[in-house]
């Protein structure tokens, strides 16, 4: 009889081999999704929520808190983010652009001081929004920094949260978030507004919120800034630093342990440390840790034993350099943008490798966020007949490298 592929042998050459397996093993989920609930839906509001818990819609202040307290190295490369996506400011080659730009909006703002504030926002957040403000027979008349923070989208359908039509606006999401404050609700303490449509500006009421999102995977509301991988490495450096305030300032850092004899009891004991101390301790002296112990050997003396903490010195800054490497990563970015020297040698000294560092940077990541950025801008400016808006960085060098303000290109 002949065998055959069907009878589960596989022959080759006219030769028979191992049998064929045609059973499929089940595949297991080996991993644990990261903050699967970074975005829920609550009574047609669109939550943000932070990595470390379920719907309290607090992403973007978890963003804003390690920026002002979490890493150094984190916050530098935010500004340093932040100035190289202003620039020299905003340019345009038309005349009449640029007499909307140099217009100041209510706030007091012209269009470079709008620039600037969006910078930031893309900064932390990668994301911002604009309110379009139009005149009474449909032109722009302005355009308002609207700080993203304080946004949230309103679901239409929450199995398509994308289509978003609506967004909410508000200085209280915390408090409507926490139903202990039940007086705090989303129609009492937020304001709605259209999301951004040229053609619907008179039934929106002259008033709509362009948001610039950058497309992230598995969020289809809000941007996800790049840096979330090492949120928890900031957050260790926030709390690395506390543990070294908390331990100068009211916890245990002893330098040598002052062993004793006998067994006195509590009020000998506090009286004995005050009389001490008062002796040989000045008030920036060495803290001391007083122990006391019953001896058989009646001849035993106080014994004075130094308290050393270099390994525990060697653990934290290994570990801080761990954090700071993962968080240089993460922003794509280089020690000498970071403000740390590095031992490396290179041609030309640690001048050259700044400017190697700062040109690439713009290159791979700043030009990137800044053409995410021009893009909403200039449809929105494209819609109501003004020209397109540019974007321009000077070279770094020695001569101008104190200069830390903004070209304003005329605006002002």
């Amino acid at each position: 009889m002949d065998i055959t592929k069907e009878d589960g042998y596989e022959v080759v050459n006219g030769s028979v081999k191992d049998k064929l397996n045609y059973a499929m093993p089940d595949l297991i989920k080996f991993y644990t999704q990261i903050n699967p609930h970074i975005t829920t839906t609550n009574k047609g509001v669109v939550y943000f929520n932070s990595s470390e818990s379920i719907e309290d819609n607090a992403y973007p202040i978890q963003l804003i808190d390690l920026y002002k307290e979490g890493s150094a190295t984190h916050s530098a490369l935010i500004n340093l983010k932040r100035d190289l996506l202003i620039g020299n400011g905003l340019f345009t080659d038309d005349i009449n652009t640029l007499t909307f730009l140099k217009k100041k909006n209510r706030n007091g703002d012209n269009m470079q001081r709008v620039w600037e504030k969006m910078c930031m926002d893309m900064a932390i957040f990668e994301s911002y929004s604009l309110q379009v403000i139009n005149t009474k027979d449909g032109g722009l008349y302005e355009l308002l920094h609207q700080d993203i923070s304080k946004v949230r989208a309103r679901a239409e359908d929450e199995l398509d949260t994308n289509l978003v039509k609506e967004w909410l606006i508000s200085n209280n999401w915390a408090k409507i978030t926490n139903k202990k404050y039940k007086v705090y609700t989303v129609l009492n303490n937020s304001v709605s507004i259209a999301n951004y449509n040229k053609d619907n500006w008179s039934v929106d009421g002259g008033r709509q919120l362009a948001v610039m999102r950058k497309y992230t995977p598995s969020s289809d509301v809000y941007s996800i800034p790049s840096y979330q991988s090492v949120l928890q490495y900031i957050q260790l450096s926030k709390e690395l630093a506390n543990y070294h305030l908390n331990k100068v300032t009211g916890g245990l850092f002893a330098n040598a342990i002052v062993y004793l004899t006998g067994n006195p009891n509590d009020e000998e004991k506090k009286k004995f440390v005050r009389d001490f101390k008062a002796k040989y301790q000045g008030s920036n002296g060495e803290k001391l840790l007083f122990v006391w112990g019953d001896h058989v050997n009646e001849a035993a003396l106080p014994k004075v034993i130094p308290f050393s903490t270099n390994d525990e010195k060697e653990v934290f800054d290994e570990l801080n350099n761990i954090i700071v490497q993962h968080i240089i990563t993460a922003h794509r970015a280089t020690p000498e943008l970071a403000g740390i020297q590095t031992k490396n040698a290179s041609l030309g000294g640690d001048v050259n490798k700044l400017i190697a560092s700062r040109k690439y940077y713009i290159k791979t990541v700043i030009e990137p966020l800044r053409k995410d950025m021009l893009s909403m801008l200039n449809d929105i400016l494209e819609d109501y007949g003004y020209s397109n808006v540019y974007v321009e960085n000077d070279d770094l060098s020695i001569e101008d490298s104190s200069d830390n303000e903004p070209i304003v290109n005329n605006i002002d």
